[in-house]
């Protein structure tokens, strides 16, 4: 997903172009569309033998495509892009398969704007007559919101819009994050990032997990990235804004947010850096405030000890741990990685200094799905880093298949052989963060040596 050069301009010249190589990658598009529209006709909680060999076909295709296509591109750029936004439409006109967040977010809107309740202090579940409440997955209804206020005020305006409808409320969430990744491949497809339009807009976490859920992690994703093109347009108290409406989605992008703040500082001086952090944090703190305090914290405070399949915690410490120890645990796997990959990108692209302040928490932190990921896979598009971008596309993947396996009483070999890829991919996210942050210290380390030669000469 890095950087495209000069040749993503347009395809390679026909002519000069073995058949068999172009041949290769329509194929490989037309396996990654068929993959994506198996995964999507599958029933939710669909057993792993239906799912499985399609999420690994999705996601073998889509990397290998965007691999070849990086390093030479053939492909036409609009047909990629019709491609992207056809898996989009079909995703949002198909029932959710692999989530029913959507739902909560519908249920938390509704307490807002049809019950004048909450939604912070007072759970779905003290609604037992609503028509929502039967649709919201049974271990989320007696847990309060964990978003932020500017999404649970935009549920309650979809709630006060739609009003009942089933078919309407699930059509807004979809449209909601299908319109969120357009915007994003649009940027993506404007600069000409020919590769990383394929490894979004192709990819079974994107169409499948992130769109067909209708997940506000998509909006995430674009306000991080408004957040980068204001930084590069050195508009902070614009960059500030959209990192604080992030942040007021789900509190866990306040780390990309400060390591933006962190690259301003470095690389356009304090005014502009204090500028940005001054408004994100009025924004920030304002919304909460008004939202009701602490109270509004409280759910994502008390959801903090759950951990998610993939997370690799309990191999490192019985579980579950007591509170300190726990944000010991998260200040050492994730706060102090996420700094130091940010300070090593300072003299980078800013999309670079947050997509290592996100990497992280999307490989080290206790409860991670896998539509969390479209935080940073847009980040890393826009910043041209190899290392993030490989990590990231390789769990990624890990990710999604190892979702598609299910806790059976009767396992056969393919659900052990997913149990297994949980291990992998557990044991990859542990020997890839360490990875991050050895290159962040070795580049730092190599970046004074180099600057105390120049002093000397």
């Amino acid at each position: 997903m890095q950087r495209d050069t000069a040749t993503s301009i347009a395809p390679a010249d026909q002519s000069t172009v073995a058949p068999w190589s172009v041949a290769l990658r329509y194929g490989l598009v037309a396996a990654a569309v068929v993959a994506d529209i198996g995964l999507l006709r599958a029933p939710y909680g669909s057993v792993a033998d239906r799912t499985a060999p399609l999420a690994v076909l999705g996601c073998v295709t889509v990397v290998a495509l965007a691999l070849l296509e990086h390093r030479r591109p053939h492909l036409p750029r609009r047909f990629v892009l019709g491609v992207a936004c056809g898996l989009l439409a079909l995703a949002v006109l198909v029932p959710p398969r692999t989530s029913r967040d959507l739902w909560s977010y519908a249920m938390y809107g509704r307490i807002v704007a049809i019950h004048d309740a909450d939604p912070y202090t007072t759970p779905p579940d003290a609604f037992r007559h609503d028509p929502a409440l039967h649709r919201v997955s049974v271990i989320w209804r007696g847990t309060p919101s964990v978003y932020g206020p500017a999404f649970t005020t935009g549920s309650a305006v979809i709630a006060k819009v739609v009003g009942s409808s089933p078919l309407t409320t699930r059509l807004a969430y979809q449209a909601w994050a299908a319109g969120s990744v357009l915007a994003i491949l649009l940027v993506l497809h404007k600069r000409q990032l020919h590769a990383a339009v394929i490894a979004l807009g192709l990819h079974p976490i994107v169409v499948v997990d992130l769109v067909n859920g209708g997940h506000n992690d998509a909006l995430v994703g674009l306000l991080l990235v408004a957040a980068v093109l204001a930084v590069e347009r050195r508009w902070p108290k614009t960059a500030g804004a959209a990192a604080a409406g992030a942040a007021l989605v789900k509190i866990a992008a306040v780390l990309p947010a400060a390591a933006l703040v962190l690259w301003l500082w470095r690389r356009q001086g304090s005014h502009a850096a204090t500028r940005a952090g001054a408004t994100c944090a009025a924004l920030l703190a304002g919304g909460y405030l008004v939202a009701g305090g602490p109270s509004a914290l409280h759910p994502v405070l008390d959801a903090a000890g759950q951990l998610s399949k993939t997370s690799f915690w309990p191999r490192l410490h019985s579980w579950p741990l007591p509170g300190h120890e726990e944000l010991f645990m998260l200040a050492v796997l994730v706060a102090l990685p996420a700094m130091i990959g940010s300070l090593a990108r300072l003299r980078a692209h800013p999309a670079a200094a947050a997509a290592a302040a996100t990497a992280p928490f999307l490989l080290a932190a206790p409860y991670v799905l896998p539509w969390y990921f479209a935080w940073a896979l847009p980040l890393v598009a826009l910043a041209d880093d190899g290392l993030l971008a490989i990590v990231l596309l390789i769990d990624t993947s890990l990710v999604v298949i190892a979702y598609t396996g299910k806790h059976l009483r009767h396992p056969d070999l393919l659900d052990r052989l997913l149990h297994r890829e949980v291990l992998v991919t557990q044991d990859f996210e542990l020997t890839a963060l360490a990875a991050i942050v050895a290159a962040a210290l070795v580049s730092s380390v190599v970046v004074q040596l180099r600057q105390r030669r120049i002093m000397r000469s």
